[in-house]
């Protein structure tokens, strides 16, 4: 009995997950998101009631043990947030339980209120959710979903690209929202800065990149530095840049689109294709020193600051920096 309630919470959940993404992915469906978001969170209420059945305390999944009613979503968030806390250390759930908290509050109230230009805010929150659940299921579940079905969910129903930082504004935008439309995006933005604040870089939302190639990993810092009133990013803007190591080299001339070509790799795209290709690869502090060898040579990395005058700055590498890192990754005389 107590091993089909666990079997059927993970079975339940990720048909839940599945579901979400299938309706997400309709063309012409009306009720898209509202829908989509219901099942998302329904999926990350099974799931988080399995963990807490197999790393907490199967009996605390019941509410009530004489209905057999089980807890609530926020109950559960609450157990799991505790439990890897303690086992892991702070802040490694702190990301995942803000997003599913935002995820909740739309399901619950902002849904109501919806409208056609809140979609790309609702997508980065809804994307962020996807993955995370994926990548949560393989690790304390061992269950490679986004794999073993060949799926994911796509950005349908907005124009693209789109990036967070051209969406996420303090500036007010009451002729496009209405105030509880404006009063989620700007907990959004909150969510993000009180993550930041705690040292957590992960983050409630994804954006693509130009090429619609990618996820495009943005941190805390990244999207708070960009968030003001008078400056926004715009990746369509060619900016010249130049490098140079060498006095008397000649120098060159870089777009934004050649930048990304030439260094494709963001802080977690590097650990990625790290792990891909290094057997028992960790961001250890091997991995660390490494990384912090090559920031400042052109060869493997480029400091691009995230706007003009801005003192924070995101570091992009190239296959050279991770073939480097492969090379030196075990060797402990350098």
């Amino acid at each position: 009995m107590r091993r089909m309630i666990y079997n059927n919470l993970i079975k339940n959940s990720i048909a839940a997950y599945f579901a979400s993404i299938e309706i997400h992915n309709k063309p012409n469906i009306p009720y898209r998101y509202e829908t989509t978001t219901l099942l998302m969170t329904n999926a990350w209420e099974l799931v988080l009631k399995a963990y807490v059945y197999k790393y907490v305390d199967k009996r605390y999944i019941f509410e009530d043990k004489m209905n057999g009613h089980t807890i609530k979503l926020s109950t559960a968030v609450t157990y799991v947030y505790q439990d890897i806390n303690k086992k892991e250390g702070k802040g490694k759930f702190d990301a995942i339980k803000a997003n599913i908290d935002l995820l909740e509050e739309y399901r619950n109230s902002i849904a109501h209120f919806y409208n056609k230009e809140m979609e790309p805010y609702i997508f980065m929150v809804l994307a962020r959710a996807a993955i995370n659940f994926s990548e949560f299921v393989k690790k304390y579940f061992n269950k490679d979903v986004i794999e073993n079905e060949g799926i994911f969910i796509m950005p349908i129903g907005f124009k693209l690209p789109f990036h967070p930082i051209d969406f996420l504004s303090t500036e007010p935008r009451e002729t496009l929202f209405g105030k509880e439309s404006q009063k989620y995006v700007n907990h959004i933005i909150e969510t993000i800065k009180s993550l930041d604040d705690i040292g957590v870089e992960d983050s409630v939302i994804v954006g693509f990149d130009v090429y619609l190639n990618s996820i495009k990993k943005e941190s805390n810092a990244d999207i708070i530095a960009a968030i003001s009133e008078n400056a926004k990013i715009c990746l369509t803007v060619e900016k010249k840049i130049q490098i140079t190591e060498e006095k008397g080299a000649q120098k060159m001339q870089l777009t934004d689109d050649e930048i990304f070509r030439l260094y494709p790799y963001g802080y977690n795209e590097l650990a990625n294709e790290c792990k891909k290709i290094i057997p028992g690869f960790k961001k250890s502090k091997r991995y660390n020193h490494l990384k912090e060898l090559l920031k400042g040579n052109t060869k493997y990395s480029y400091q691009r600051f995230l706007r003009k005058n801005a003192v924070t700055n995101t570091y992009l590498y190239n296959d050279k920096a991770i073939k480097y890192i492969s090379d030196h990754y075990y060797d402990d005389n350098e």
